[in-house]
């Protein structure tokens, strides 16, 4: 198995990992029942400046785009990880799609209401609608799809961290790194 040293990440290529507290474990889980894969828990978008041109971001140096729970609010990238359960758990189980499709739809149209409609809520701070609020494998199908780079009917709410194990008709074949000693 090679090592990170001995591949070429390139822009775009997609970052999957496994964390090591509670909520990955439960992710890694409940994928490998589902899925019959539990070896990622997070998933993350490979950037550089030459495709993302940022001034804070230095030439020929690989970034992850990613959405989690442990980056503090208006870091580089950063789409606040969804903290729903519903959320998380329709990504590996189908059934509870349309449930959470309908809390969403209601939660968007308070968020609208609350911020376009009553002027004197702007004094509140402002309810965020639910997209911006995604699973870190979410986010990247998200991208993917808005960047025209996977089939059209794709549903980003309904991919999980381990989908590129999953699903190889819509994923190229992995690249298996050796862990870090």
């Amino acid at each position: 198995m090679p090592a990170l040293s001995d591949v070429s990440i390139q822009p775009l290529d997609v970052i999957l990992f496994r964390g090591v507290d509670a909520v990955s474990h439960a992710i890694c889980f409940f994928e490998g029942k589902v899925f019959g894969h539990g070896d990622f828990s997070h998933a993350g978008v490979a950037v550089t400046r030459e495709v993302l041109d940022l001034p804070f971001l230095e030439p020929g140096r690989v970034y992850v785009w990613e959405s989690t729970l442990s980056a503090p609010a208006g870091l580089y990238g950063h789409a606040p990880y969804t903290a729903n359960l519903l959320d998380v758990f329709a990504v590996v189980f189908p059934a509870l799609r349309s449930t959470r499709d309908r809390f969403d739809s209601a939660e968007d149209r308070m968020a609208y209401f609350m911020n376009h409609v009553l002027e004197k809520a702007r004094a509140h701070k402002r309810l965020v609608d639910a997209e911006h609020h995604m699973f870190c494998s979410e986010w990247v199908a998200m991208v993917y799809k808005r960047l025209g780079l996977t089939r059209s009917d794709l549903d980003p709410r309904a991919i999980a961290p381990v989908e590129p194990l999953a699903r190889r008709d819509l994923f190229a074949e992995p690249v298996l790194l050796e862990p870090a000693k």
